[in-house]
């Protein structure tokens, strides 16, 4: 019994010694690939970090692209502001001095063409427009005054809409006076982005510069809106009558801001 327990114990060393050699030659063997294995994963890990970042570091910037978008917008409507000053510089002059019950409203589109014909503001019923007001906006004459310079009339209101239709419309016509002699005419035609018309008195006592008026002889425009300055002037043959041609007193190649000029509730 003592004898076969001796070599049971003799043969289970012998095995586990054997068993230990196999485990250290395999670890040696594979001991240099996992190593390498490990530092190609570490490696990547870093690269990954340096090209992509952390992900703090790719929080952080798409915080800052965020920030910089933010002030690239800002940035662009500061310079929309700066150039629209004129508008809204001669807008709350107008605002403040005029006697007229005036809502600024802001041009949202219009019809096809470089020029502002017809075209759409943003203030309709809800805000108290009805057709026939008119749109009007601040103009500075030489003497550095403003006026209210007439734009057109609204033909079309929606509930937060309305539809304008510019005094360039070839339908339109307007009575006018020459501020210097109150002499009267007519507007009853376009060139380019002008007017052009004519007085009614073939004596009339014309000069290029003239301030034209609305006259008031109708219901539709209110006496005194500026129309514009004549800029050239001659006498037809075949009626003797002094024929003008009117620069307006709006760049009707850019609207941004107008004001609607809400004309007094009809009495019955």
């Amino acid at each position: 019994m003592t004898v076969a327990l001796l070599a049971m114990i003799f043969i289970t060393a012998n095995q586990r010694t054997r068993l230990n050699f196999a485990e250290n030659a395999i670890g040696t063997v594979l001991m240099p690939f996992q190593k390498a294995v490990t530092s190609m994963m570490e490696g990547a890990s870093k690269a990954g970090d340096r090209l992509f970042g952390t992900p703090a570091l790719r929080r952080e910037f798409e915080e800052i692209q965020a920030e910089n978008e933010k002030l690239r917008e800002e940035n662009r409507a500061l310079q929309e502001v700066v150039a629209k000053e004129p508008y809204l510089k001669n807008e709350y002059r107008l605002l403040t001095e005029t006697e007229y019950e005036l809502m600024p409203a802001i041009v949202t589109g219009k019809e096809s063409g470089g020029l502002f014909v017809r075209f759409t503001i943003d203030k309709g019923s809800r805000h108290g427009i009805k057709e026939g007001d008119l749109v009007v906006l601040g103009t500075e004459l030489p003497d550095e005054s403003v006026v209210t310079a007439l734009v057109g009339r609204i033909v079309s209101v929606g509930d937060r809409w309305s539809q304008v239709t510019g005094i360039l419309d070839e339908t339109t016509n307007l009575s006018f006076k020459d501020v210097r002699t109150q002499h009267f005419g007519v507007l009853d035609g376009r060139t380019g982005d002008g007017l052009t018309g004519y007085f009614f008195d073939t004596d009339a006592d014309v000069l290029i510069g003239d301030s034209i008026v609305t006259s008031g002889l109708t219901p539709t425009y209110p006496a005194d809106l500026y129309i514009g300055e004549i800029i050239s002037f001659e006498t037809a043959e075949h009626d003797r009558m002094k024929h003008i041609v009117l620069d307006t007193g709006v760049d009707f190649s850019q609207l941004y801001r107008v004001m609607v000029l809400k004309q007094p509730e009809e009495r019955p």
